[in-house]
Formats: structure tokens, C-alpha cells, sequence
């Protein structure tokens, strides 16, 4: 059987819930403006573009795209739409596709995003503690190149960019317990901000 019918107890799917949306807030509230060092707060304006990219968490947001539900609830009226770019496989440098895929930059160009939402990090995380600032460099292209190829289409594209969420300890034995991984996605995740704003001023 490939469904469950299993219901969760009321006060645990509430608390659940609860804290999937304070891990969004607590996201969005210290967000990495790369555009200076003392940038306010993000703000969504009215008719945004939003384009996600990312690897496994943000392309399951194609599937269960419950955050982008949260977001709309919130934003009557705004007129925001989301383009979800991602791709399980991808990384900050490397976006691997068949044949005649329409290449990423004229992708990008082609949604005509003013805001990008960046949610890299996990699979580069394996690389471990040296590959962290490898890492971080192909992070500051990235975003580099996003907001170039902006410009030259006259938008000032602002970025938000997430951290790989950490490893859930769910007691199962048939699971890992996080104490490997988590490490690792914090190497990576605690030096963006210095990362980012070099990058900038470079």
C-alpha cells in the first residue's frame, strides 16, 4: 500500500505546523541581503516575480508547494507569483539537464524574476569542511552573474538565500541521527554573510 490513512493527533499536526512556519519566519527574518551591509529588511512589492532555485528541499516545493501557499495567504492583493527553477541534482555551479533544455541563463531571463530565492547548500554540504569555501565562492557567482544578467534587463533583482534546513533526530534506528551531517551544513551556512558581503565588495 503506497498511502497511509494514518491521522495525527490535532495538537501534534498544529504543532507541526506552528513550527514549520516559525522556521520560515526565523528565515526570512535574517535573510542575506547582498546588497549592502546594513540593507533593510526585505519587503515584497506589489507583482514580484519570485524564482526558487535550488536542490532537493526547494524542488519538493514543486510537488507540496506549501510555502508558496503560506506566502500567497499573506500577501493578498500583492499580485506575486512564484517560478519553482529547481532541480534535486543541482548545486550552486553545476545545473546538469538532457539535451535542447533551454540553458540557465536564458531561463532566468525568460521568467524575468525580480526576486530570486537561492536554497542551496545541502548537496555540497558532503564535500565536508574543505569544500566550504568552494562552496560559498560559487554562491557569490552565482548570485554575481543572477543580478548582472538582471540589470541588463533593467531589474534590480533583490535575493533572499536560505540555509539547508539541519537534520531532524527523529528517533527511528532504521535512520541517521544527524550528529555527522549537521556539522557539515553548519560549516558552510556560518560563513555566508562574510562570504557574500566580500563578494560584494570585491
Amino acid at each position: 500500500m503506497l498511502a497511509s490513512t494514518q491521522q495525527f493527533p490535532a495538537p501534534v499536526f498544529f504543532k507541526f505546523i506552528m513550527r514549520t512556519i516559525a522556521f520560515f519566519i526565523f528565515t526570512s527574518a535574517t535573510l542575506l541581503s547582498t546588497k549592502a551591509a546594513n540593507a533593510e529588511a526585505f519587503r515584497f512589492q506589489k507583482g514580484d516575480v519570485v524564482a526558487i532555485y535550488g536542490n532537493g528541499l526547494a524542488d519538493r516545493m514543486q510537488h507540496e508547494p506549501w510555502v508558496e501557499t503560506l506566502l500567497q495567504k499573506h500577501l493578498t492583493g500583492m499580485e506575486i507569483s512564484f517560478r519553482n527553477m529547481s532541480f534535486s541534482g543541482d548545486t550552486a555551479d553545476q545545473k546538469p539537464r538532457s539535451k535542447g533544455f533551454i540553458d540557465d541563463e536564458a531561463y532566468l531571463q525568460h521568467v524575468g524574476p525580480s526576486v530570486i530565492f537561492i536554497m542551496y547548500g545541502y548537496n555540497e554540504s558532503f564535500k565536508g569542511e574543505e569544500g566550504a569555501s568552494e562552496y560559498t565562492r560559487q554562491l557569490v557567482e552565482l548570485v554575481e552573474k543572477y543580478r548582472r544578467l538582471r540589470k541588463e534587463k533593467g531589474c534590480d533583482a533583490r535575493f533572499v538565500l536560505f540555509s539547508p534546513i539541519a537534520y531532524e533526530q527523529t528517533g527511528s534506528p532504521n535512520l541517521p541521527d544527524g550528529t555527522q551531517l549537521n556539522p557539515l551544513l553548519s560549516i558552510s551556512t556560518d560563513q555566508l554573510p562574510s562570504d557574500l558581503q566580500r563578494g560584494k565588495n570585491n
